[in-house]
């Protein structure tokens, strides 16, 4: 199906392209980890609509291979390459994209380590669960400007600091008062 073909088209280096199908082009424009989170997600709702876990146990290495390709891109846990925030109407509106790539970072890794732990793969759990919280913390550090806005309080920035928590963004202490700006 359609998902094996997002995982075909990964490359060695996990990146995958902005477009599946594709004939090669789609890797240097068009993805990101937000358009990426595509295969996460997928297999998540698999899950979740199904309760089957082979889809899980076979995508999970690409999922894996996905993140290690975001570790290496990113610097001090802030990702900065792929397609962002890139195509809000108003100029004065859009957010960084170091932001909402770095917030779909956080997610891409909190979905693996949701794999891992249904998979039992308890090393690889403990891996990113340190690796979410570093991602976490580097996010605060980065964006957060208190009072619960982050970036410049664009209602994308506030969005992006509860993708990819459970709770409706419990682990990012500000939650609650972001989510009210971003509403």
């Amino acid at each position: 199906g359609w998902l094996q073909n997002v995982a075909d088209s990964q490359r060695p280096s996990g990146a995958l392209p902005g477009i599946v199908p594709t004939s090669g082009w789609g890797f240097n424009w068009g993805n990101g980890a937000f358009f990426d989170y595509v295969l996460p997600g997928i297999v998540q709702s698999v899950y979740r609509f199904s309760g089957e876990v082979d889809t899980v146990r076979k995508f999970y290495p690409n999922m894996k291979l996905l993140i290690d390709h975001f570790r290496n891109m990113a610097q001090d846990h802030i990702l900065s390459c792929g397609l962002g925030d890139w195509s809000h109407y108003k100029l004065e509106l859009r957010t960084d994209d170091r932001l909402v790539l770095t917030a779909y970072y956080y997610a891409h890794v909190r979905a693996a380590l949701w794999a891992a732990e249904l998979l039992q793969e308890k090393s690889d759990a403990e891996f990113f669960r340190k690796l979410a919280s570093e991602i976490a913390g580097a996010f605060e550090r980065e964006f957060y400007r208190g009072n619960g806005v982050y970036g410049k309080g664009e209602p994308t920035a506030q969005v992006m600091a509860v993708v990819g928590t459970d709770g409706n963004g419990t682990d990012f202490p500000h939650w609650e008062e972001n989510l009210a700006l971003a509403l």
